[in-house]
C-alpha cells in the first residue's frame, strides 16, 4: 500500500513539475508569436 501511494505521489509531482516547465517554456513562445514584430 505504501509503495502505491509513494508511486502516485512521485507521478503527481513529476507531472506537476513538467506542467510548470512546459508553461514557462510555452509562455515566451506564445508571446513571440503574438507580438507585432513577427
Amino acid at each position: 500500500m505504501f509503495g502505491v501511494r509513494f508511486l502516485a505521489f512521485v507521478c503527481e509531482h513529476f507531472v506537476f513539475h513538467h506542467l510548470i516547465l512546459l508553461y514557462q517554456v510555452a509562455r515566451p513562445h506564445r508571446l513571440l508569436c503574438l507580438s507585432p514584430a513577427w
